[in-house]
């Protein structure tokens, strides 16, 4: 009994039956979607072949033999697929394989009974007229028979052998040559026609498991796609989510630093002590490192938002490593270390203010990581490319730490995350430039001996027209220049005020817009402001830029025809706010402010 199973699997094997029920279940289907019109044409050929032979087969066995394929045909398909005269959409094929291969077999073995029974009473005189259409008939049947059931294989044994093998054996009874031949073909077409069948099945057999096969690869496709656009969603989410808490925390940082600063400012303008002074020179190098940390978080914040829109040109390299050596080298100093930059007369063609930002953040960072020696920065030509390379003898990075300093907030050895080594931020601003510009940048790095950061960049080889880098800003003098400022916090307009003050300027500050506009509606034309300073988030769900336009109108109202010179000063980094911004016609800076960020977008605004 142990073995059973085992001879049941291999007798199953061979009869292509397959294990899987629904390959089983659609082999079945395949048969029994064409059973009505089969066992119609069984009938009918039973009607022919009775009409034929009626001379010669006993009359009364024809009417008996065609009255019983007519009760097998109706039977046999009630009994398979129901009263219906289409196949039911919910027939159970799997269920009904047993039945379908008794139906087959029935009708198989009924024209054997024929074929038996036409042989067995032939007479001498007309037996070779008689074999010849039990001939016919056997193998018209059989290729019949086995076209239609051999999706099943079972289905079509049970027919094949119903029919072909009482065929073979009344032929063998029967003296004469001709009947034995047609014992020989019949035994041969059954075995031939056997082989065709399972043939057949199995072939089907295989197609029906490729397509569930398919079918199952498609809904694992779609399941795996289903949780990747899920995994995209929230890291999306999560990267959106990262961008606002950017934007947010520097914009809550920028009002009280940028507020400080501007006081700071103010009293370095005043008559200090010694230990005041020196105090005062703590306080500026804790500003200072705050705004650097709130404006790698702008950077960032503004790649993510896709605010960085390249403006290619071509601009000498000489001219901005010299700037870069004059800011650098005292920082350079400052540690004991070297800072030399070699010249050259290479120009490229690129960004010049983010080719000076990616190569500020590259420089900071090797100084950031560099105890003892120092730093070299040179150009060199690669065909139509120059590259613009940053040694250092620092630290050095490991071979399996190089690609993950470009990540966000990666650090070396830093675990403890002191903020004097920044956020590590800077690299991945590196890299982001770089794809927005369509320049490479790479590292060459000995752990232990230093690093080599490059940045590769297309060469201009044409004659240089102007560089706005080395174009200083011409010095002013703003005494008795009228600037307007609107802001909602007090100790920021406190600040500007003196900040202003201390230049020379006549300040007039406010809390709103409206107070702003009521102002410019009475004031005499003398004291109409000749410059505004607004911060971008007003009282009442006012921006900067809806006060600009509002109080432009109203200057034009007062017979003013020169439009009113604006910067818009904001602490936002929000992503939309920064496009917002770009798309009015004045100046935008990001809080904190700088003294000379804002003495050189003054002069921008005034030129």
């Amino acid at each position: 009994m142990s073995r059973l199973p085992a001879v049941l699997d291999t007798l199953g094997s061979w009869a292509a039956i397959s294990p899987d029920a629904r390959v089983k279940a659609e082999q079945v289907q395949l048969v029994q979607a064409n059973l009505t019109i089969a066992l119609l044409g069984a009938w009918i050929s039973g009607l022919i072949v009775t009409a034929t032979l009626w001379r010669f087969a006993p009359r009364d066995f024809a009417l008996l033999w065609l009255a019983w394929l007519t009760l097998a045909c109706l039977l046999g398909r009630v009994w398979a697929l129901g009263w219906r005269l289409a196949m039911p959409a919910d027939a159970a094929p799997a269920a009904s394989a047993g039945r379908l291969t008794g139906v087959m077999g029935i009708v198989g073995a009924l024209w054997g009974w024929w074929a038996w029974q036409t042989l067995a009473t032939a007479g001498d005189r007309l037996l070779s007229e008689q074999v010849l259409i039990v001939a016919l008939s056997a193998s018209g049947m059989s290729a019949g028979g086995m076209a239609f059931t051999s999706a099943f294989f079972p289905a079509a044994m049970a027919f094949l052998f119903g029919l072909l093998l009482p065929t073979g054996l009344a032929a063998m009874r029967v003296q004469g040559e001709v009947a034995q031949n047609l014992a020989q073909g019949a035994f041969t077409l059954l075995f031939v026609m056997l082989f065709f069948a399972r043939t057949i099945s199995l072939r089907l057999r295989s197609g029906i498991e490729l397509q569930f096969k398919n079918v199952q690869l498609l809904v694992q496709l779609a399941e795996e796609s289903r949780q990747s656009n899920l995994a995209r969603e929230q890291a999306e989410e999560a990267n959106r989510a990262k961008t606002h808490f950017l934007a947010a925390a520097s914009h809550d940082l920028r009002q009280p630093l940028h507020a400080m600063g501007l006081f700071v400012e103010a009293l370095a303008r005043s008559p200090l002590s010694k230990d005041q002074s020196h105090v005062l020179t703590h306080l500026r190098s804790a500003s200072s490192s705050a705004s650097e940390m709130l404006n790698t978080l702008l950077d960032y914040s503004r790649l993510e938002a896709g605010a960085v829109s390249p403006k290619p040109k071509p601009f000498s390299l000489q001219n901005l490593l010299a700037e870069l050596e004059r800011e650098f080298g005292i920082q350079a100093d400052a540690k004991d270390l070297f800072y030399r930059s070699r010249e050259t007369t290479l120009a490229a063609f690129a960004d010049p203010t983010l080719v000076d930002l990616v190569l500020r953040n590259l420089i900071s960072n090797a100084l950031r990581y560099t105890r003892q020696g120092g730093l070299l920065v040179a150009c060199r030509p690669r065909g139509n490319k120059v590259a613009v390379q940053i040694w250092d003898t620092g630290l050095g990075i490991a071979p399996d730490e190089q690609e993950a300093v470009f990540k966000e907030f990666h650090q070396l050895g830093n675990p403890e995350r002191d903020r004097q080594k920044g956020l590590g931020l800077g690299l991945a601003i590196v890299q982001r430039l770089c794809e927005a510009m369509g320049a490479q940048v790479n590292l060459r790095s000995v752990l232990g001996k230093g690093s080599m950061f490059e940045l590769v960049l297309p060469l201009h080889r044409g004659v240089l027209m102007g560089d706005d880098l080395a174009q200083a800003q011409p010095v002013r003098d703003w005494t008795g220049l009228r600037v307007m400022v609107i802001d909602d916090e007090a100790p920021v307009r406190q600040g500007m005020q003196s900040l202003l003050a201390a230049w020379g300027c006549e300040c007039g500050s406010f809390e709103s817009a409206q107070e702003a506009l009521a102002y410019v509606a009475n004031a005499p034309n003398e004291k109409l402001p000749q410059v505004l300073l607004s911060d971008y988030r007003l009282r009442h769900d006012l921006t900067g830029a809806q006060a600009i336009a509002d109080l432009r109108a109203a200057m034009q109202m007062r017979g003013i025809t020169a439009k009113l010179p604006a910067i818009i000063i904001t602490g936002d980094t929000a992503p939309e706010r920064i496009r917002e911004a770009q798309r009015t016609d004045a100046l935008l800076l990001h809080k904190p402010v700088s003294a000379a960020s804002l003495a050189k977008c003054l002069t921008q605004a005034l030129a």
